[in-house]
């Protein structure tokens, strides 16, 4: 499956990547429900779902990771 196939299900690094800069420029956040879904271009990403993962599993990334998902809008606590 190529990165640029959105026919998949379930959240993946790219939902964050294409929809929290939307969902953060309209609602000023990304404090997410889990079932939030955001539409890009016709496509559902579950971005929701995606946030709360990250938030849980908040000691496992990299440093590097970390602050990719803190510049995306992610907030750890």
């Amino acid at each position: 499956m190529s990165a640029g196939d959105h026919s998949r299900t379930g959240p993946r690094t790219t939902d964050l990547h294409i929809a929290a800069p939307q969902f953060h420029a309209r609602e000023g956040h990304l404090q997410l429900s889990k079932k939030a879904v955001e539409i890009v271009d016709e496509v559902e990403h579950k971005i929701g779902l995606f946030v709360d993962n990250a938030r849980s599993r908040a000691d496992k990334p990299s440093e590097a990771r970390r602050q990719e998902l803190t510049e995306l809008g992610v907030e750890w606590a």
